[in-house]
C-alpha cells in the first residue's frame, strides 16, 4: 500500500469473521454517505439508524486480534483494529444519544473527539481509518445537556 492509503472498515463477508480492512474507500464512503443522510434527516430516520449501528456494532466486534497475533505482517494493522474497535464504540454511543433525544456529558464529547482525531492520523502502516471522520459527525451531533 502507498503512504497514507484509504483503509476501508468493510463488513465482513462471513460469520464472526469481525471487521475487515481493505485497500479502497468503497464501505467508508457508503457509510459517510449514511451518516451524511442521517444527520441532514435531522437524526429522525430509525431505518438509517439501524444500519449505521448495524456497522459500526460489527466494527466494534472485530475479531481480529487472533489473525494479528499468527501473523507478524498484520501485527503492524494492530493498531488499525482497535482504532476501528474504539471509534465504533463511540459511533453506537452517539446513536444512542441522538435517538434518546439526551446530551452526553462535555466530558464524554471531548473524550470521545480527542480519541477520533488521534485515530485519524495515519498509523505507523502508513494507514487511515477512513470512517472516523464520519463517526466524529455523529459524536458532534449528540446534543449538549440542558
Amino acid at each position: 500500500m502507498s503512504e497514507g492509503s484509504e483503509v476501508d472498515a468493510g463488513p465482513a463477508s462471513g460469520p464472526g469473521a469481525g471487521a475487515c480492512l481493505r485497500q479502497g474507500g468503497n464501505t467508508a464512503r457508503e457509510f459517510s454517505n449514511l451518516v451524511d443522510s442521517f444527520l441532514a434527516g435531522q437524526c429522525k430516520d430509525a431505518a438509517l439508524s439501524a444500519r449505521l449501528r448495524r456497522l459500526l456494532t460489527k466494527w466494534h466486534e472485530n475479531n481480529l486480534q487472533p489473525l494479528i497475533e499468527k501473523s507478524f505482517l498484520l501485527q503492524e494493522i494492530a493498531p488499525l483494529a482497535q482504532n476501528l474497535s474504539s471509534i465504533s464504540s463511540a459511533g453506537l454511543q452517539a446513536i444512542d444519544y441522538i435517538d434518546r433525544g439526551e446530551g452526553p456529558a462535555d466530558s464524554w464529547k471531548s473524550e470521545q473527539l480527542a480519541m477520533i482525531q488521534r485515530a485519524e492520523k495515519p498509523t505507523s502502516a502508513q494507514l487511515l481509518l477512513m470512517v472516523a471522520s464520519p463517526v466524529r459527525k455523529l459524536v458532534e451531533a449528540t446534543c449538549n445537556p440542558r
